[in-house]
């Protein structure tokens, strides 16, 4: 498999948000940390850029431009998740866990493991 991220609920809700998928977004933040005001939802979105900037995922020059932050590669990542057509799912309840297979074209799948509703992890793997 190869590894692309790993990232918060937060941090991956505001990667879907800035790849135009607001609802899919919000979805996600609602999932993890249920239902809170614009002004709460504010703030932790705003701590959120740190942490994408820490990570690199956040280009700091081209969101001074007003331009879209993210790499080009990590767009059309985030595209081709939200847009994945087939996905299974699979659940430990016990250990507080799911692992998701999105996917792709061809024969290319994408491992989502999330672990506690809070941390998402994904690689890619071949069928």
């Amino acid at each position: 498999m190869k590894h692309l991220i790993t990232c918060t609920s937060e941090e991956l809700a505001l990667l879907v948000g800035l790849c135009d998928y607001p609802g899919v977004a919000k979805g996600i933040l609602e999932s993890s940390s249920g239902k809170k005001s614009k002004k709460e939802w504010d703030a932790i979105l705003e701590a959120t850029v740190n942490q994408l900037i820490l990570k690199q995922y956040w280009n700091e020059e081209k969101s001074s431009k007003d331009e879209n932050p993210l790499s080009e590669e990590m767009q059309k990542f985030i595209v081709s998740y939200v847009n994945s057509e087939q996905m299974i799912r699979c659940s430990n309840l016990d250990n507080k866990n799911t692992l998701m297979l999105h996917h792709f074209e061809n024969e290319t799948w994408l491992f989502h493991m999330i672990d506690r509703d809070i941390i998402h992890e994904f690689a890619y793997a071949d069928e």
